[in-house]
């Protein structure tokens, strides 16, 4: 570990239900109303793998309000998933600490987030060595931010999975860089391999 300072952060900003063409078809996921919510007592994972469904079911499909998904239910799963082990944030705040007053804890993470005055710190800048001398930047999140990440990013899955290519390898689950490596190695061996090219993509913004 060389070096480590903090990063800025940006605060994904919440909008309301934005209009879609004639074209699109929109579900408003409103607890306690709409069709998709089984009610209290009904297990978080149910209700993603219905979101997984209807979104392979229907390319055109678009989901809104879909907020209301990440609440104490999703937000403890998603703490007994994370390892303990992990380096901190800023905030120093490790999972034991964060589980000694657990039910406290998440109560008042989802009533922040319901009244929208949750804000993300900002992540912990770390450099490790690469190979050749360079220095990889990590981004080192506090803990309660992952937390929310984490269960965003199951919302995200839920509703983005099941329109992936199946030849994407890239930051899902249940995948890695030696399944790719595998399916790589089986194309270039069996499939008509014309052309292999090694690249490394950079989105320039204005």
């Amino acid at each position: 570990m060389v070096a480590r300072e903090s990063d800025a952060v940006i605060v994904p900003m919440i909008t309301g239900n934005a209009g879609v063409g004639k074209d699109v078809h929109t579900v408003g996921l409103v607890q306690g109303t709409h069709f998709l919510y089984t009610g209290k007592g009904a297990k978080m994972g149910t209700k993603l793998d219905r979101i997984g469904e209807m979104s392979a079911s229907d390319p055109k499909l678009v989901f809104t309000s879909l907020y209301h998904l990440i609440n104490e239910d999703m937000l403890r799963e998603c703490h007994r998933e994370i390892d303990g082990k992990k380096a901190t944030g800023v905030d120093n705040v490790t999972k034991a600490e964060y589980e000694a007053n657990l039910d406290e804890n998440l109560k008042d993470l989802v009533a922040r987030l319901k009244r929208k005055s949750y804000k993300p710190q900002p992540s912990l800048r770390v450099y490790i060595p690469k190979t050749g001398g360079k220095l990889r930047p990590l981004g080192m999140a506090a803990y309660e931010d992952k937390l929310v990440q984490s269960a965003l990013g199951k919302v995200l899955a839920a509703v983005y999975e099941p329109k992936f290519h199946n030849s994407m390898y890239g930051f899902r689950p249940n995948r890695g860089c030696h399944d790719a490596l595998r399916e790589l190695n089986r194309l270039i061996e069996k499939g008509k391999t014309n052309y292999i090219v090694d690249a490394d993509i950079t989105v320039i913004t204005s």
